[in-house]
């Protein structure tokens, strides 16, 4: 498990280049790799998606959400 950094302004600080680097040395110890992104699409976000096998939305059954996730 990977923490949130102990003050805001440090996630700043992790580049989508670091995030790929963690993500590989996980996959490689790991069989399943579950990360928890954020909404917002970023390039950290694009990155874990880029890298996965599998992606699972969670979302709830109401029509605007259904609309925002198509």
């Amino acid at each position: 498990m990977l923490f949130a950094p102990p003050r805001l302004e440090m996630a700043d600080m992790v580049t989508a280049r670091d995030l790929d680097k963690i993500l590989d040395l996980l996959r490689r110890t790991y069989q399943a790799v579950v990360v928890d992104t954020p909404s917002a699409l970023n390039d950290t976000t694009l990155t874990v998606l880029d890298l996965a096998d599998v992606i699972l939305q969670v979302l709830t059954p109401e029509p605007a959400a259904l609309d925002s996730t198509r």
